[in-house]
C-alpha cells in the first residue's frame, strides 16, 4: 500500500503545470466552438471531447461538468476585463477603458462569447446552476467596475457623489446589453455607437465642471 501511494504521489508531482494549463485552454476553446454551434443544451460532453480530441475520462480530470466549463469561460472574461481595467489604473482614462469594452464587442459581431452570453441568459431561466453562475459572473464584473470608478474618483474623472455600487450595476447592464448591437450592423454603425456612448459616459460619470 505504501509503495502504491508513493507511486501515485510521484505521478502527481510529475504533472507539468504549463501542459495542464494548456490542456485546460484547449478544452475551453473546443467547448466554446461547440456551444457556439449547438448552444449549451445541444453541446454534449461527447461533442466537446470530439472537438478537443480527448476522451470523456480525460476531460473529467479538468472539469466536472458542462457548467464547470462555462464557469471557466466566464472567468476568462473577468480576467480580460481586469487586465483592461488595470491599464486605466496605471494612467489610462476610465471613460476610454469603458469605451474599449464596447469597441471590443462591436469588432466581433459573431464572437462565440456574445452568442454564449445570450444562450446562458435563456438557460438561466431553466437551470438553477446556470442562474447562479451568471449571478456570480455579474458580481465579479461589478466589483471590478466599482474599483475602476473609485480610481476615477481619485483622479477627479468621476463624480464624487455617485453611488459606486449602483453606478457599476447600471454600467454593467449597458455594457452587457450593448452585445445586442453586435448582432446588427455593428461594423457599419460602430463609430456612431462609440461616439454616442462616449458622450453618454461623460455626462453620466464626470463632475459637472468637466463634463
Amino acid at each position: 500500500m505504501e509503495r502504491c501511494n508513493a507511486e501515485v504521489a510521484s505521478s502527481v508531482r510529475k504533472i507539468n503545470p504549463d501542459q495542464h494549463r494548456q490542456k485546460r485552454e484547449d478544452i475551453l476553446a473546443a467547448a466554446a466552438h461547440c456551444f457556439a454551434r449547438h448552444g449549451f443544451r445541444g453541446a454534449s460532453i461527447a461533442s466537446i471531447c470530439g472537438e478537443a480530441g480527448i476522451s470523456p475520462g480525460h476531460l473529467y480530470h479538468y472539469f466536472e461538468s458542462k457548467e464547470d466549463i462555462v464557469e471557466a469561460i466566464a472567468d476568462t472574461v473577468v480576467d480580460r476585463a481586469a487586465e483592461r481595467f488595470a491599464e486605466a489604473a496605471s494612467g489610462g482614462s476610465v471613460i476610454s477603458t469603458l469605451v474599449s469594452q464596447l469597441e471590443w464587442s462591436l469588432a466581433r459581431p459573431g464572437h462565440f462569447g456574445t452568442l454564449l452570453y445570450f444562450d446562458m441568459l435563456a438557460e438561466s431561466g431553466r437551470t438553477a446552476g446556470i442562474a447562479r453562475l451568471l449571478h456570480n459572473h455579474h458580481r465579479k464584473l461589478s466589483a471590478l467596475l466599482v474599483d475602476l470608478l473609485r480610481h476615477g474618483q481619485r483622479q477627479g474623472e468621476v463624480e464624487q457623489s455617485l453611488d459606486l455600487d449602483v453606478t457599476a450595476r447600471m454600467l454593467m447592464s449597458v455594457l452587457e446589453g450593448s452585445k445586442t448591437l453586435a448582432l446588427g450592423e455593428a461594423r457599419r454603425d460602430g463609430p456612431a455607437y462609440i461616439a454616442s456612448f462616449s458622450r453618454l459616459l461623460a455626462r453620466f460619470l464626470m463632475p459637472s465642471e468637466r463634463a
